[in-house]
């Protein structure tokens, strides 16, 4: 990821400058995870024209001459770096696709990232609500469990239906990836869907806990600081509703 923030060939924008045996990169990419512990890392440049055309991906050592981490502030308090290169010289044999050749690869591992991605976005919406419907059973308020009043069990049920149609599309685009087949559509969808089912998820969750759900002692804070940074993971919805709106020609 790059200061444009876009998940496409076109926030492709580092630069790397080819010679006849090596390719000199330098620039950065932001909110690369657990790069502290990464062996080997694939970083897209381009080395030539513009969108799909003249994107190489090199493979670059953690711990290469030239290469510096430093991190960065999460939400989620997760592990983000900043990874900066600093006239890192890669040998042409270590360029993964071909130089200029690199974004189908990219493309095949973002698809499948992002559809992993999303079946995480369930996982984690499944837990919050596991927990909000024992709590509802234990909060006792007016003299009886807050989850027998009808508002409270509404949206535990609106709940339930939006993590399973997330799960259900993100089973279809893992499927169709696993089938090699063309899966743009099923992963856009996934991905709104889970975006929407984890963010929701939480912030329902939140009411229904009330002040306990701030708190730090409780987990409910942690799985809703995971769903914000999950949303922007791999792009937000919009970029991906336009994907409907090509697959039904109003792009």
């Amino acid at each position: 990821l790059e200061e444009n923030a876009q998940y496409s060939q076109d926030g492709i924008n580092m630069s790397g400058e080819l010679s006849r045996d090596s390719l000199q990169l330098s620039g950065s990419k932001l909110f690369v995870e657990s790069a502290n512990t990464a062996d080997l890392m694939l970083v897209p440049v381009r080395t030539s024209g513009s969108g799909e055309h003249g994107v190489t991906i090199a493979l670059i050592p953690g711990t290469a001459s030239g290469v510096s981490m430093s991190g960065l502030e999460s939400i989620a308090r997760d592990r983000q770096y900043e990874v900066s290169f600093n006239s890192v010289s890669v040998p042409t044999e270590e360029i993964l696709g071909g130089v200029g050749e690199g974004w189908p690869v990219l493309k095949r591992s973002l698809d499948r990232a992002t559809a992993l991605h999303c079946a995480v976005s369930v996982g984690g919406a499944q837990k919050v609500l596991e927990m909000t419907v024992e709590y509802t059973k234990q909060r006792v308020q007016f003299g009886r469990p807050i989850a027998s009043f009808q508002s409270v069990q509404h949206d535990c049920a609106d709940m339930v239906n939006a993590i399973d149609s997330a799960r259900l599309a993100t089973y279809q685009a893992i499927a169709r990836l696993e089938d090699g087949l063309s899966a743009d559509r099923e992963i856009a969808m996934a991905k709104v869907l889970a975006n929407h089912a984890y963010k929701w998820t939480t912030l329902t969750a939140q009411q229904l806990h009330g002040g306990i759900a701030f708190m730090e002692e409780y987990d409910l804070q942690m799985w809703t600081r995971r769903a914000k940074v999950a949303e922007l993971k791999f792009g937000t919805s919009g970029p991906h509703r336009e994907v409907f709106a090509q697959s039904m020609g109003l792009v």
